[in-house]
């Protein structure tokens, strides 16, 4: 079992199948944030097992601020951790199964499923929550595939019987709840919810702001068209 500090506190517990060796930080897909502000990579390793690295094991993790996070963002979020955590496992999937995003107390998870006809060949375990007193958002994958055959299974999920039914990645440490929604982000939703009480309150806010503009906006003498 290896443990590796995320966060204070907050450390992820990967279980490797016997035998694992550590890749090279070089031979890893990298994991591109840039598009998120403020986002950072904060885990990237992998693990392959056997002579010829027929069990390849990848785990990131990813931490960002929560100041536009809003109810429902966790599916974007996690859907855009799948298509970063199945890139490069070197294993033929036909089709990707995405399980449902369960709420587990402070975290959400997820399992995704890759399967080449009937049998099942890779897996995902995503692992969502918050962190610290500005709750960052903080985000663990971790991912197996079996390029020899065999059942598997991740993050506890039994298989059948394959060297990945030995993965298991768990986020530990106090986790804390989602963050307030911002102004903005409550406006957002009000407008979502209530489109019709929204549009009205903003022609009103237009008109009291044009009032507003008038009668702060200087006099200008007229021309008198007669002496």
């Amino acid at each position: 079992m290896i443990s590796i500090e995320l966060a204070p506190g907050v450390r992820l517990a990967l279980g490797l199948p016997e035998g694992g060796r550590e890749e090279a930080e070089s031979a890893l897909p990298a994991v591109d944030v840039s598009a998120v502000p403020g986002a950072r990579v904060v885990l990237r390793r992998g693990f392959v097992v056997g002579e010829t690295g027929g069990v390849v094991v990848r785990a990131a993790c990813v931490t960002a601020p929560s100041d536009r996070w809003a109810p429902g963002l966790e599916e974007l979020v996690l859907g855009r951790a799948t298509g970063l955590a199945t890139a490069g496992l070197g294993v033929t999937v036909e089709r990707w199964e995405v399980g449902a995003i369960a709420r587990v107390g402070e975290r959400f998870e997820q399992r995704v499923t890759g399967r080449t006809g009937e049998r099942e060949v890779a897996a995902v375990q995503h692992t969502l929550g918050f962190v610290g007193a500005s709750h960052e958002v903080l985000v663990c994958s971790v991912a197996c595939a079996e390029r020899e055959g065999g059942g598997l299974a991740v993050g506890g999920a039994r298989g059948g019987g394959g060297r990945c039914d030995e993965v298991v990645g768990a986020v530990v440490g106090p986790l804390v709840g989602p963050p307030p929604p911002s102004l903005m982000v409550r406006a957002v939703l009000f407008a979502a919810e209530q489109p019709y009480e929204a549009a009205a309150g903003a022609a009103v806010l237009c008109v009291a702001v044009i009032a507003v503009v008038l009668a702060r906006r200087p006099k200008v003498p007229g021309r008198r068209l007669f002496p």
